[in-house]
């Protein structure tokens, strides 16, 4: 797995098109994780928002992209494509004030994530499996 350092999602479009995928009975929800099938791929997408700084998502985000790779790879299966996209709509910081000291308990950006992935020769439920397992890196932070 190789990520293009000119094709930085994070920097602006890419030359990449961004499409919306309509549901229909091949196409299984599960909170963040959306599986579906597309003629012989399985495409999972995690759609979440995070309360973290940009740079750690973008980082996660990279390493999220490269496992999940690797393990398509070792599970047998051919990636077709996998990309994310990460937004940053507004900065929030959260303040708390302690006898005379004002410290900061938490900043970053409201960030709204989604991974695509295009996979082949790996079933559903593995992918919803691995999507679930990597998407908790974020809730470590």
């Amino acid at each position: 797995m190789n990520l293009h350092e000119h094709d930085d999602p994070c920097s602006g479009h890419n030359g990449h098109a961004h499409h919306e995928h309509v549901c229909d009975e091949h196409c299984h929800h599960d909170g963040e994780i959306t599986i579906m099938l597309h003629d012989e791929a399985i495409v999972g997408t995690v759609s979440i928002h995070l309360h973290l700084a940009f740079g750690p998502v973008k980082s996660i985000t990279q390493d999220i992209i490269r496992e999940l790779s690797l393990w398509t790879e070792a599970s047998g299966g051919i990636v077709g494509h996998i990309k994310a996209f990460i937004s940053a709509d507004e900065e929030f910081c959260s303040l708390s004030l302690t006898e005379s000291d004002v410290n900061t308990v938490n900043e970053g950006y409201h960030i709204s994530l989604n991974i695509n992935a295009i996979l082949f020769g790996v079933s559903e439920h593995q992918l919803h499996d691995k999507l679930a397992e990597l998407i908790e890196k974020y809730k470590q932070q």
